[in-house]
């Protein structure tokens, strides 16, 4: 299965010495390691991370993932990107369902 996540920095204040976290449903696995991506140190095997050093004001990054169908597959996988940054404001992951 394959999918684009779109994170948007809708500021107007460039985001600093951050990082942004995808996690996919603990029974996934990816098909294909993100472009970019690493596996956090001691994190799950459905974590991928990507630091950054600025992420622009008002800009998009489109982040495509390729993940293995989980089987039984309940054709609905949920997955979590959580952005954190030295001058953001710390939000909740935002959880997203991707149905096929």
């Amino acid at each position: 299965m394959e999918f684009t996540i779109t994170v948007v920095n809708k500021s107007a204040v460039q985001a600093k010495n951050g990082a942004i976290t995808v996690r996919i449903c603990p029974r996934c696995e990816f098909a294909e390691e993100p472009k970019g991506f690493g596996k956090p140190e001691n994190g799950p095997s459905s974590d991928r991370a990507r630091a950054f050093s600025a992420f622009e004001a008002t800009t998009v990054m489109e982040i495509p993932l390729k993940v293995k169908d989980p089987f039984p597959s309940p054709r609905r996988m949920e997955v979590d990107v959580t952005l954190r940054c030295e001058n953001c404001r710390v939000e909740p992951k935002t959880t997203l369902f991707v149905n096929y």
